[in-house]
């Protein structure tokens, strides 16, 4: 599977998943769009069933793909962050010339 291909599902997934959230009815009437006419599409109760249903496979879908989308893009699981780092930076102490008394 390439994964151009699978950036793209990843991203539609996402926009889906967050349209459903946001289409949802929730319990301080949150954003409804078209107003009623949801609950009279899906039912009285059945719409809050039918979008937790398609929120909880999208939710997985979406956690599916990105842990995919992760594994197929690391080259070597053995390496770390850290291996390519310097062990220490150096910093080089110079030593300052005495400093000028003054005079009035």
């Amino acid at each position: 599977m390439s994964i151009t291909f699978l950036n793209v599902v990843h991203c539609v997934i996402a926009v889906f998943l967050t349209v459903v959230v946001l289409v949802q009815p929730g319990k301080g009437g949150g954003l409804v769009m078209g107003g009623g006419t949801s609950q009279s599409l899906f039912g009285a109760s059945g719409g809050g069933n039918f979008f937790t249903k398609v929120t909880a496979i999208l939710g997985v879908l979406f956690v599916i793909t990105s842990i995919t989308i992760t594994r197929m893009n690391s080259t070597d699981s053995d390496k770390s962050i850290f291996d390519d780092s310097k062990s220490a930076v150096q910093t080089e102490v110079v030593d300052s010339p005495p400093a000028a008394k003054k005079t009035k």
